[in-house]
């Protein structure tokens, strides 16, 4: 049931992120940086937190598609501050998602 609540509240703003990366400038880097975040925070958790239980690749994975989507995410012509705010924004979205996951009972 906590998981349903979690997606229920979640879920809009991930699909937000995904029709936003198809836009430019500050709504693909936004949307860059929600997507990302998450499956750093998701590799983060799966490296740290459910490794005995699951093993590596997961989180190897997901660290591998967040990485991946910074890189290949943001088209050259995106301006640098854009960009830059896209990785800063990740990097937060990944903390907030294993803080999270901790207040959840994830710990």
């Amino acid at each position: 049931m906590l998981w349903s609540v979690v997606g229920v509240l979640v879920g809009p703003f991930v699909g937000a992120a995904a029709g936003w990366l198809r836009c430019d400038g500050w709504r693909r880097g936004l949307a860059v940086a929600v997507l990302a975040g998450i499956a750093l925070g998701e590799a983060w958790c799966g490296l740290t937190v459910v490794f005995a239980s699951t093993g590596s690749l997961s989180g190897v994975l997901a660290g591998l598609a967040g990485v991946g989507l910074l890189v290949v995410g943001l088209p050259r012509r995106t301006p640098a501050s854009v960009a830059a705010a896209s990785v800063a924004g990740a990097v937060l979205v990944a903390i907030g998602f294993r803080v999270a996951y901790a207040a959840l009972g994830g710990l």
